[in-house]
């Protein structure tokens, strides 16, 4: 039983360290997140497309106030210029201690300032000029709907060695994806790339069927999506509940074989709901996954 138990045990440790995506459309259920998450948890906040940069702000001090660490999104095309961004910044700063965000290019068609993607941000200065000292960087274990292999491995490549030339401590946080097996031969190509920078993995957090397949439609989410539902599907099957349980035993058993593979932490991004996803972090830490993890011994 030794392996199941290493497993469990990295499993715990794991969920100690998971992030976790905000639902911040009504930033009152901030309020509820005590209950449900442990203190110093890293919440972060989504750029909602036509939301108002004192959204952002005021879901940023909530989480603050509540005792978790607000990481706001920041999303490159939807910025009107450097002042306004470094301006945006400082405040979040100065009202609810930020000093790390994700920087994403955004799902915006045009193009409203001067950056077209993260790339640019990272390289322009703009973080440390408004007090950032971490960035996170998205990345996808499938691939990009819109964006070849080569061209998405490039522009990684490149963000890694901007953040680090101006002094940035990088993450990288990918999109979710359904099968553990692609996350870790993922994994193992950013490593044998050189890159060792610290990745949180996303996860789909509990959900019914419905929700997660409209989710993985939406973000362009490849043939992961197989271990979800595959065949005919009932409206039975649609309200069926799935959670990322199997693709963490994957994932963890990975890790314990080839440590190469670190450093690993998690990201949950809550689509059946924030309560739901926060109940799946404790169940993760309370040994919750034991039956599961006895079950994949090889």
């Amino acid at each position: 039983m030794q392996a199941p138990t290493s497993a469990l045990t990295l499993c715990e440790r794991l969920a100690a360290q998971c992030s976790i995506e905000a639902t911040t459309r009504n930033i009152a259920e901030i309020d509820r997140y005590p209950g449900l998450l442990r203190a110093g948890t890293e919440v972060t906040i989504p750029w909602l497309p036509g939301a108002p940069f004192h959204h952002t702000l005021s879901a940023a001090q909530r989480l603050r106030h509540a005792g978790f660490v607000p990481v706001p999104h920041l999303a490159a095309r939807r910025l009107d210029s450097r002042e306004l961004a470094v301006s945006w910044l400082r405040q979040l700063a100065a009202e609810a201690g930020v000093d790390r965000v994700i920087v994403i290019a955004g799902d915006a068609e045009r193009t409203v300032g001067p950056y077209a993607n993260a790339l640019q941000v990272i390289e322009s200065g703009l973080l440390q000029d408004g007090g950032i000292v971490r960035v996170g960087i998205g990345a996808y274990p499938e691939g990009h709907p819109r964006i070849d292999a080569i061209s998405l491995e490039r522009a990684l490549i490149d963000k890694v060695a901007a953040a680090a030339g101006g002094g940035l401590a990088l993450q990288v946080v990918s999109q979710f994806c359904f099968e553990g097996e692609t996350i870790i031969r993922w994994l193992r190509g950013l490593r044998q790339m050189g890159i060792d920078t610290p990745v949180r993995v996303g996860l789909a957090g509990p959900a019914n069927v419905r929700s997660l397949l409209a989710y993985a439609t939406r973000c362009g989410i490849g043939p992961s999506v197989r271990a979800v539902w595959s065949g005919p599907v009932s409206l039975r099957d649609l309200l069926s509940r799935h959670g990322p349980d199997q693709v963490m035993v994957a994932l963890a058993r990975a890790l314990l074989e080839d440590t190469t593979l670190g450093p690993v932490d998690l990201h949950l991004y809550p689509f059946g709901g924030f309560q739901a996803s926060a109940d799946w972090v404790r169940r993760l830490g309370e040994g919750g996954l034991a039956e599961a993890v006895a079950a994949a011994r090889p």
